[in-house]
């Protein structure tokens, strides 16, 4: 396996070297600078000295020349000797401007000066020996020039390298991650292309994490395979003793055979198997997930809560109904009749002493009792035992609002019946 870097240490050196570049060359521009001002300190020299003779000297004047073979001074073009002549196109040159030719071995700076209170010309001449070195500045300066222009090529590919990796890198990572499914498990394997340890870390994070998911999604397929056959089963149960009364109830309503006492009492019987039909049918949907289908109609909620108080049977001494507006609400009423008697046994059996109050406007149902603090609840969220845990799961499908509120030993529930439209 090949070594490998973090992401900051490969920067780190990358840049450095760049560093080190930009240092080189500014070594050498500095240089480039200091050669390229000696050039022009000796054109300024050349203007000093034709600005300060030819305000001194008149134009026939012989001049007196300070370094005898090394500088020249004459007024007008004709009074130059003819081997400059014939290296300057004398009828071309601008006035204040220094040229630079070679001749017999040697440079020669040329400046034609025009002062504004003379009518001649007057030409300065610097000459010096080629096998001087400081006079070999063009040759350098252009080397140097090539040499700067090699280096700025050079920073600029480190810098477009460095780019190029970080990116590709990263774009390989992102590949790889895009390849990733629950399904390929071959694509959980690192590639190994990866540079870095920061992005090889990265990927092997993942890795876990898919491989986490889909042990988890494993589990989960597990717990809904059991629960499907839990429901398959518990259907089948639930369903078998209800077959047994109706079919049994049918045969003695055929016979004909009770006595009216007996019939009442069959009623009762008949009522109660057709009940739990119903809500069988109706929990064995809620649990499964599918759609509750069941006719909406108009139901009164003050007509419900007593005919559920007298099914179950309750002390209707401690019940208080306050029926402020009892106007129709639009359900399904097996929904609506399973959340009202899982309230309501559900205040009934941990009453404690005390009494439940029934409040109803609209299609709001508010339920409260008192409850003894000693009583431990099975679920904080939903309140006490299963009852209101199934009323939740009823009430969220059917977009019904609930909540309940606990204050000075007062448990409340208030559940908000939304009308649904009648087909």
């Amino acid at each position: 396996m090949k070594s490998s870097v973090t992401l900051n240490q490969f920067l780190t050196r990358r840049y450095a070297s760049i560093l080190g570049l930009l240092v080189v060359l500014f070594i050498f521009l500095i240089s480039f600078m200091n050669l390229t001002g000696m050039d022009d300190t000796t054109e300024y020299y050349m203007l000093y000295e034709a600005q300060v003779l030819s305000e001194y000297y008149q134009i026939p004047d012989d001049i007196l020349e300070f370094d005898s073979g090394k500088k020249e001074y004459y007024w007008g073009v004709e009074q130059l000797p003819k081997k400059y002549q014939d290296k300057l196109n004398t009828q071309e040159q601008k006035a204040n401007t220094a040229y630079l030719f070679e001749h017999n071995n040697q440079y020669i700076y040329t400046l034609f000066y025009q002062n504004p209170e003379r009518s001649a010309l007057f030409i300065v001449v610097h000459i010096f020996e080629q096998n001087n070195q400081s006079y070999h500045s063009q040759i350098l300066r252009i080397e140097l020039t090539l040499l700067l222009l090699l280096i700025l090529l050079i920073v600029i590919g480190f810098i477009i390298f460095t780019n190029k990796k970080v990116t590709s890198q990263v774009g390989r990572l992102h590949l790889w991650v895009m390849a990733l499914t629950n399904e390929n498990t071959n694509s959980y394997k690192l590639p190994d292309d990866l540079d870095f340890e920061e992005l090889k870390n990265t990927a092997e994070t993942l890795v876990l994490s898919y491989q986490k998911q889909q042990e988890l999604n494993m589990k989960e397929q597990a717990i809904l395979s059991r629960e499907q056959a839990f429901l398959s089963t518990l259907s089948h149960e639930m369903r078998t003793p209800i077959a047994i009364i109706s079919a049994a109830s049918d045969l003695l309503n055929k016979r004909n055979t009770l006595s009216d006492k007996d019939k009442d009492t069959f009623k009762k019987v008949t009522k109660a198997n057709n009940n739990m039909k119903q809500l069988t049918e109706t929990l064995l949907q809620l649990w499964r997930k599918q759609p509750i289908l069941n006719e909406i109609e108009k139901i009164s909620l003050t007509e419900l809560v007593n005919s559920i108080i007298e099914q179950l049977e309750l002390d209707s001494s401690i019940i208080k109904v306050e029926n402020k507006n009892d106007k129709p609400i639009e359900a399904q009423r097996i929904l609506v009749s399973i959340v009202v008697t899982n309230l309501l046994r559900n205040a009934y059996q941990y009453i404690g002493n005390g009494q439940i109050e029934i409040t109803i406007d609209k299609d709001a149902l508010v339920i409260s009792n008192y409850f003894d603090k000693n009583i431990t609840t099975s679920d904080e969220k939903f309140g006490f035992g299963i009852g209101l845990y199934l009323v939740e799961k009823i009430c969220v499908q059917n977009n019904w609002g609930i909540h309940t509120h606990i204050e000075d030993s007062i448990f409340s529930v208030e559940t908000l019946f939304r009308s649904q439209a009648i087909s």
